[in-house]
């Protein structure tokens, strides 16, 4: 429930007012807290069976509808796997989906460690970068075979701490007011964060979900606003620079509105040191000395 952006929110969990309304919402369908505070496997059967009969008779009240509740979606029966290792008897695709990006977004202890690092080697960090790709890939691959409980225990292990790391990451671009705004965009940047925003997947998640939770869920009314285009700008200690990570609404253009902007931007300040190499053109990492150059730029052609 705490990691679902739609509930999150509807409901508004990062306010103490939400949170009591969840539990309501609970006690309302007459879910038990020894039923809610297990994961799903430990519910008792009638709890587990009864969870759509619930949510569509008592959601209502609370503001959810059935089309975005629920999810129609494909699942893999995991077989002898489950059975030897006591996991679920079927994973569905959007629970592969966020195993597949925590995989991708892992980071080695070897890079890790860089950041200590007094003086950096930078075609070494590109070596270790490049084989900690390639390591994730197969771990991904090798993961998503669904034939392998231990990949599988160790993906949903690191999806669920990735999912904490957005929501926690998110509440406190919240509670600080980080959020900055152009007449074009959003924007926010963080100078500290946790290691595996390294990563664009991540970076995206992360915007994702603020652009849903904090504007396209939120419930109307409440001094909410429409949602706009966000961009994330995110320090990158171990490189020394800033990976820039673009993401526009469906609900504001159905293209994207970062990959022309940033080719301006280029275009216009010709002396900016920038990696722009990514399969996806709203990510572009620029060196962290030329950040502050960059944004105002970006801010001026928009």
């Amino acid at each position: 429930m705490m990691h679902s952006a739609y509930v999150y929110g509807t409901f508004e969990l990062h306010r103490d007012v939400g949170l009591r309304a969840l539990k309501s919402f609970f006690a309302t369908s007459g879910l038990m807290p020894s039923d809610y505070t297990q994961v799903f496997r430990h519910m008792s059967a009638p709890v587990r069976t009864s969870l759509r009969s619930i949510f569509s008779e008592h959601g209502k009240a609370y503001g959810f509808t059935e089309a975005r509740i629920f999810l129609d979606q494909f699942v893999q029966d995991l077989g002898i796997v489950q059975l030897e290792n006591f996991l679920q008897p079927q994973i569905s695709s959007s629970d592969v989906v966020h195993i597949l990006v925590s995989a991708l977004c892992s980071s080695s202890p070897a890079l890790e460690a860089i950041p200590l690092a007094e003086h950096k080697d930078y075609s070494a960090i590109n070596r270790l970068e490049k084989e900690a790709m390639w390591e994730n890939f197969y771990r991904a691959y090798d993961t998503v075979t669904c034939d392998n409980a231990v990949h599988l225990r160790q993906g949903i292990k690191e999806a669920v701490d990735m999912a904490k790391a957005v929501q926690t990451l998110a509440r406190q671009i919240r509670d600080t007011k980080a959020m900055k705004a152009t007449k074009r965009f959003r924007w926010c940047k963080i100078d500290q964060p946790p290691m595996i925003f390294r990563h664009p997947l991540a970076v995206r998640k992360l915007a994702v979900w603020l652009s849903q939770t904090l504007f396209a869920f939120k419930a109307r009314g409440h001094g909410s606003e429409m949602e706009r285009p966000l961009l994330m700008v995110v320090r990158d200690v171990i490189s020394d620079t800033y990976l820039c990570v673009g993401a526009t609404p469906p609900a504001v253009s159905d293209q994207d509105e970062f990959g022309n902007l940033f080719r301006e931007v280029i275009k216009k300040v010709s002396s900016l040191r920038y990696r722009y190499d990514f399969f996806d053109k709203s990510c572009i990492g620029v060196a962290a000395d030329d950040i502050d150059r960059f944004l105002n730029a970006l801010k001026s052609v928009s």
